[in-house]
């Protein structure tokens, strides 16, 4: 079987009434522990002290954190099927996923206190881990965020070909790559600094907006390794993971948010960020057949307001705001 190593946040065995986001790591070994790392020199990208520092300081939400062991089996078994590593079968990522999504993600989801919509589920990797991220990300609809260090596009031609024609979905994307990578590796055609590039420019084309949901970096005079991806792990969590997102249950027993008026005939609600407000209208409260008025614009803000005037009042006697949360 492959083995699975588990990071669960402080006061998880405490705070039993609270679920947590959820972060898939390829290459497992390599994520959390030096000792165990299977990376030349034994270094890992040390994830899980990344986190309790973020998370300690207030900038990172709290959240579960999975490594999956690669194996031997790596090279096809991480890149993408209609794609072929030099020297390696044709790519079996397509059932890779399903023994994550089938397998690892139900066990993981059955013995721990997860949070499964797409919001709170995440995958990252780095090298062929980031290439077969960004496959699930763009395949399924399960992931609201995408890490991808380094990723390697230059392995799989095909598919990233294809990616430009490829409609946006909503989640979240880190991309990133080292200025010193270049050719990676003995075969001819593994340019990891141009491909990843061409990747951030494929989601600009989809419309993602950059530092909204999708996060450039270089790694100025970084190499293709655990320590440099070590480097670069924060900015990634806190991107993907922001504090500000997390769910308050302050906030939510305030729902319905409570509308207030102003002398023009304006109604005006507050409003959170990554959230829309939706205006409703019914004529009576006895079976209510509540009719859309206005929707607003979502949040980019941690918080603010939103705010309409309704025409004709007389129509809508009642009036209603809905908060709608969106990726």
């Amino acid at each position: 079987g492959r083995v699975a190593r588990i990071y669960l946040p402080r006061g998880y065995d405490v705070h039993t009434n609270r679920c947590y986001p959820v972060m898939y790591f390829h290459d497992g070994q390599n994520i959390f522990e030096d000792s165990k790392s299977a990376a030349a020199a034994a270094n890992s990208w040390q994830v899980d002290r990344a986190a309790t520092r973020e998370i300690s300081q207030g900038r990172m939400r709290e959240c579960i954190l999975v490594g999956l062991d690669n194996t031997g089996s790596r090279p096809f078994e991480y890149n993408v099927p209609g794609d072929t590593y030099p020297g390696q079968p044709a790519g079996i990522g397509d059932s890779y996923l399903f023994f994550l999504l089938n397998n690892a993600r139900p066990t993981l989801d059955f013995n721990y206190r997860t949070r499964t919509d797409p919001r709170n589920t995440l995958v990252g990797g780095s090298s062929m881990g980031g290439l077969i991220s960004l496959y699930a990300g763009t395949a399924t609809n399960v992931f609201g965020g995408v890490l991808a260090m380094s990723p390697a596009l230059t392995r799989a031609t095909n598919f990233t070909a294809a990616l430009w024609n490829r409609s946006k979905r909503e989640m979240r994307v880190y991309l990133d790559t080292g200025t010193a990578e270049g050719q990676v590796g003995p075969t001819p055609g593994g340019d990891y600094w141009e491909k990843p590039l061409e990747g951030y420019d494929i989601f600009l084309s989809h419309g993602h907006a950059v530092n909204e949901d999708l996060l450039w970096r270089a790694g100025c005079g970084a190499v293709h390794n655990e320590l440099a991806w070590r480097e670069r792990i924060s900015d990634a969590l806190l991107f993907l993971l922001d504090v500000r997102e997390e769910p308050q249950p302050l906030l939510a027993a305030q729902a319905p948010p409570l509308l207030s008026g102003a002398a023009d005939g304006a109604i005006s609600v507050s409003s959170l960020r990554h959230h829309e407000i939706r205006f409703d209208g019914t004529s009576q409260l006895n079976f209510p057949q509540w009719q859309p008025l206005a929707t607003s614009a979502v949040e980019r803000l941690p918080w603010g307001s939103a705010s309409f005037t309704p025409a004709p009042l007389a129509s809508s006697a009642y009036i209603r705001a809905v908060a709608v949360p969106h990726p």
